[in-house]
């Protein structure tokens, strides 16, 4: 698992296919659907939600998943059911916070 994805790094995958990969290690592809920044406890941290588009008539439940994008690395996140799109497809959701790193 590498460092939490940033921001910045999620707002750039916008639209592209990675996976989710479940504790049983199925993976799942998705679509990065939408990456918005929310309130962080500080100026020292920032905070982002995050969801997730699945394939139309795929499911997931509630769950730690490990999100793996193209170029290799994943990083472990709870995501929980969120409103499916208006085609019908599921939608998971994470909400993402952590420090800035100082130079």
């Amino acid at each position: 698992m590498s460092k939490i994805p940033s921001f910045e790094t999620m707002q750039a995958a916008l639209g592209q296919s990675w996976m989710i990969q479940d504790a049983a290690q199925h993976q799942t592809p998705i679509t990065i659907h939408t990456v918005g920044q929310t309130c962080s406890m500080s100026e020292q941290h920032m905070a982002y939600h995050l969801q997730v588009e699945l394939a139309l008539n795929i499911h997931a439940e509630q769950g730690t998943y490990a999100l793996l994008c193209p170029q290799g690395n994943s990083w472990s996140l709870l995501m929980t059911p969120a409103a499916p799109s208006s085609s019908g497809q599921a939608r998971l959701q994470a909400s993402v916070h952590y420090q800035l790193t100082t130079a």
